[in-house]
């Protein structure tokens, strides 16, 4: 069995210029990674890990949003600060980013939640429908709307380019951004080529996919791990 290094792993991955993607990394998101790929880890543990690495990852995702002024009083003076212009749509890729949701519902406690329901095929690794994005279609086709789809895992990209996809498909204004706790290059080539305007942001970009296109060094199955169905 090889053995990789978290390091590492952040040294190569932004080293290499082919792929665009921001990652997310200090000592508190590496210490959550280290109990997300630990296979002995328990399952409110790993959630719990889940919960505290995702506001990281927001955070960083959505450092460019769209502000405005607004004038605020003190108790002692009145100061210019500034609120948000942009709204934002939390896109869960169920069943595995629901553990992302929650923590996202609390730093955007009055976005939308729109589920997008994919199960992958094991034998073709392509991803299928089961619950789609048609409820897009009632939010205000406005501007600035920003969609946060939330996946803890990027791997051959294909649920996310479908789940992009469905989205242009409604509502064509929007600006998509894509936020997983691990990705693997060829997800984030794979999304970069097909969909260069979506911001990808991640904790880590892993080694590569195996035969069975799993993440190596990665964390297991996301949704398996959080949910007790191991």
């Amino acid at each position: 069995m090889a053995t990789y290094d978290e390091l590492a792993l952040l040294a190569s991955a932004r080293a290499n210029k082919s792929l665009k993607v921001t990652i997310v990394s200090n000592p508190l998101v590496r210490d959550a990674l280290r109990r997300i790929r630990d296979k002995t880890t328990d399952m409110p543990t790993f959630r719990a890990a889940v919960y505290s690495l995702t506001p990281h990852l927001i955070y960083a995702a959505t450092s460019n949003l769209k502000e405005k002024k607004a004038e605020t009083t003190t108790p002692l003076a009145t100061i210019n600060t500034y609120t948000l212009l942009d709204k934002i749509v939390l896109i869960p890729v169920l069943r595995s980013g629901i553990g992302m949701h929650t923590p996202a519902q609390v730093i955007f406690p009055n976005a939308p939640t729109i589920f997008a329901g994919m199960a992958r095929d094991e034998a073709t690794a392509i991803p299928h429908w089961y619950y789609d994005l048609k409820d897009l279609q009632y939010l205000d086709q406005g501007n600035n709307v920003v969609f946060l789809i939330l996946d803890p895992m990027l791997a051959t990209g294909g649920s996310a380019q479908e789940t992009i996809k469905r989205i242009k498909e409604i509502y064509p204004k929007g600006q998509i951004k894509m936020v997983c706790l691990i990705a693997a290059p060829e997800g984030i080539k794979n999304l970069n080529q097909i969909h260069p305007d979506v911001e990808i942001t991640t904790a880590s970009v892993d080694d590569h996919l195996n035969n069975h296109s799993y993440i190596v060094p990665g964390l297991g199955d996301a949704g398996d791990r959080q949910f007790g169905t191991t």
